[in-house]
């Protein structure tokens, strides 16, 4: 990607920021894992692309910018909705490699209008859903209830509206081996919830 658009890359030890660019130039922190380093890279690439230059003037509508465009950078959203259709977030995950699960659950949430909550080493620490959707700011009993089983199995675990509060759940145990074990939930509302 970096061929395609003509930009140099460097991966560097940096201590206050995970990345940065410099006209051309993206710099990376050598201590980031591979999926946190292919966001940052596209971060920064979306930067360029969008004509952000003077990173003196970068704000925080500039940076939700560059995320969408990082977003599809990383996730072209025709080949991720055709591969939804057949896929659940692990075989995406398989389908996407470069991309963290994080990046594919975000991306999921907004074609499926689906909540994403995520749980680090038991934590809530995230709590997500697409701009026009309306969500409860806290979990649901059945949403703790299987965000703890999967903790406890170290297991993907699905279940359906039948089993819950009208909600169909799915949650991913996710362990990459950086001292962090993440659970990501999506909820969504049931199909007959929707009509």
């Amino acid at each position: 990607m970096a061929a395609k658009y003509d930009v140099e890359v460097a991966v560097e030890r940096l201590d206050d920021v995970e990345s940065y660019v410099i006209g051309r130039r993206i710099v990376l922190d050598s201590d980031l894992y591979p999926p946190r380093r292919n966001w940052r890279f596209c971060h920064e690439l979306a930067h360029i692309l969008l004509g952000h230059t003077d990173i003196q003037m970068i704000n925080p509508e500039m940076e939700r910018e560059a995320d969408a465009s990082a977003v599809e950078l990383m996730l072209p959203i025709a080949e991720f909705r055709q591969a939804m259709k057949e896929m659940d977030i692990p075989a995406l995950k398989e389908r996407f490699p470069h991309a963290s699960w994080e990046v594919i659950a975000r991306r999921w949430i907004n074609e499926r209008q689906a909540v994403l909550t995520i749980y680090d080493n038991g934590r809530l620490t995230g709590r997500y859903a697409p701009e026009d959707m309306a969500f409860p700011a806290r979990p649901g009993a059945a949403e703790i209830d299987l965000v703890r089983e999967c903790s406890e199995k170290r297991q993907h675990l699905r279940r359906g509206a039948d089993e819950t509060e009208g909600l169909d759940l799915q949650a991913y145990f996710v362990d990459d081996g950086r001292g962090v074990e993440r659970v990501l939930l999506l909820t969504e509302p049931s199909i007959e919830d929707l009509s």
